[in-house]
This record gives C-alpha cells, structure tokens and sequence, in this order.
C-alpha cells in the first residue's frame, strides 16, 4: 500500500513539473503609456525593456519600444517607429531607417540614421540626425544637436549642421548651498556649470562658481571667490585675491594663485599648490602650503 502511494505521488510529481514547464509562469511587463509626442502612429509592436542594462531590438515593422532602466542600446531598424528610454542611465539608440520619434533623456546619445526623424529630449543628450531632414529639439544647455545631411531643424545647447535653429527657452537655474567656508563671504555672481566638462572663468569682482559634472577648469581671476568642483576631475585656479577652493569628487588639481588662500581637496589623489603667500592646504599632495591640514580619512 505504502509503495503503491509513493509511486502515484512520484507519477503526479513528475506529471505538475512537465506542465510548469511548458506552460511556465510570466510576469507581464506593465506598457507605459505612449508619450505625446508620438500620438496618432500606429504600431504593430510593442517592445518593453527591463529595470537593468540590454539590448533591444526592434523589427522591420512599425515598433513601440520603451528602454526603462540601465543603459540599454536600441535598434529599432525598420518602419516608423516610436523609442523611449529612461532617465536614470546613459543609453544608446540607432533609430533605423524610417521616420522615427525618439523621446530621450539624462545623457543619452541617439543617432536618426536615415528617415525625416524627430528627436525631443532632457538633459545632457547627444543627438546625431544624420540622414534625412531631422527635427532635433533639445533644450537643455548641455545638449547637444548635429543634424547631419538634409534641411535640419535644431534646438539645443549647442547646434552642428543645422539650417533652422530655435534658441532654447532659458530654464532658470538654482545655484546649489553656499559651502559652509565661503558662508561669511559676499559674492557680485554666482556661475553654475553644467554636467558636461568645460571652462568656467570668473570676473573681477567676487565670485561663487560651481563645477557641477564634467572635468572642469575654473578660474577665478580677480578679487576673493569661492570656487567649488563638481563630480569630475577638476582644474581649479584662484588666480588674485584670498580665494577658498573646493573640490568634489575626482583626482583635482588646486592652483591658488596670488593671495592668502584655502585650498580643500580631501581625496588622495588630489593635489593642491597653495602659490604665493600664506596658504592653508588639505589635500592628498600639498606643496607651497603654510599650513597644512592632513586630510579625514573617509570612514
């Protein structure tokens, strides 16, 4: 009796284990809704991506296709088609031949191949129409707008190869805090950089500047500034005056110049050169520093 039970536990064992494997469970992916700027197209597929980094291909058909998270490449080949990616990593799309609408964001890098394609994007991306008379439209003043061959419409911080270019509707910018060493002094400006690298140059008067991302190169030039880096490898120089520096994030370089300065770049691989005067340094490397602070270990 016992024996005879057993085998029909095994027999209805193995029968559940072949029906989950042919039928097994799934998690429907959740489409997004379709953004505006793709309204009134038509799609013979949906394509939705997961919350981590792939690839995603499309067909030669009319596709919608949703990156959601991680840094995905998108081909989307054929047809008119309509891509979306996320915003929380830098993506990859090659849009394909047809008219295809790409809503990008964060930093991005789209290329329309050939096809009248329009891209609309947030952030720092890089749009590259390439083929075909493209509308790019990216307002953001680290984006950037290449429209390729053909009669190109662009809208960006910075525009290649356009014929109709739209200047961008300026989006105020909130200045991060004042750090807490520059909080007893007054400043004539303030200059906020933005994610891509570049150079930033002060005035004579008193200036608060911020790197923000990218590897930037900051110049104070006259009077007493507060000049702060950002989240790359940062080139700093106070130039005149009693100027505070501050890095971030990254492998800095802090040049005070002239002036009773106060150069802070905890980091060890960070360098600071204090210039003339008396100088107070923190950094993984000091030279001409008066006063030097050994920099906090990170715990």
């Amino acid at each position: 009796m016992i024996y005879i039970l057993r085998k029909l536990f095994s027999i209805v064992t193995v029968v559940l284990f072949t029906l989950v494997l042919a039928h097994p469970l799934s998690v429907s992916a959740v489409t997004p809704p379709t953004p505006s700027q793709c309204s009134g197209m038509t799609f013979d597929n949906t394509i939705v991506g997961k919350a981590k980094s792939e690839t995603l291909t499309g067909t030669s058909g009319r596709d919608l296709i949703f990156g959601m998270g991680g840094s995905d490449s998108i081909n989307s080949l054929g047809g008119n088609d309509c891509i979306v990616t996320s915003d929380n990593a830098a993506s990859t799309v090659n849009a394909g031949a047809g008219n295809d609408v790409v809503v990008a964001q964060g930093t991005d890098t789209v290329r329309g191949n050939a096809g009248n394609d329009k891209m609309y994007g947030q952030g720092a991306v890089s749009f590259y129409g390439e083929g075909g008379s493209d509308e790019l439209r990216a307002p953001g003043t680290a984006s950037l707008a290449n429209g390729g061959s053909g009669i190109d419409t662009c809208e960006s911080g910075h525009n290649v190869n356009c014929e109709v270019i739209i200047t961008p509707t300026p989006i105020p910018i909130t200045p991060p805090a004042t750090p807490p060493l520059c909080s007893s002094m007054t400043f004539d400006n303030t200059i906020v950089g933005t994610s891509r690298s570049e150079t930033l140059t002060g005035t004579e008067g008193k200036d608060l500047i911020f790197g923000m991302g990218g590897a930037d190169t900051i110049h104070g030039l006259g009077s007493d500034d507060c000049l702060v880096g950002g989240e790359g490898a940062d080139s700093i120089y106070g130039d005149n005056g009693n100027d505070v520096l501050l890095a971030n994030t990254g492998a800095d370089d802090l040049h005070g110049g002239t002036g009773d300065d106060m150069l802070s770049a905890p980091g060890t691989a960070t360098f600071a050169d204090g210039g003339a005067n008396t100088d107070t340094c923190e950094s993984g490397f000091n030279v001409n520093c008066e006063v030097e602070i050994t920099p906090t270990p990170s715990p």
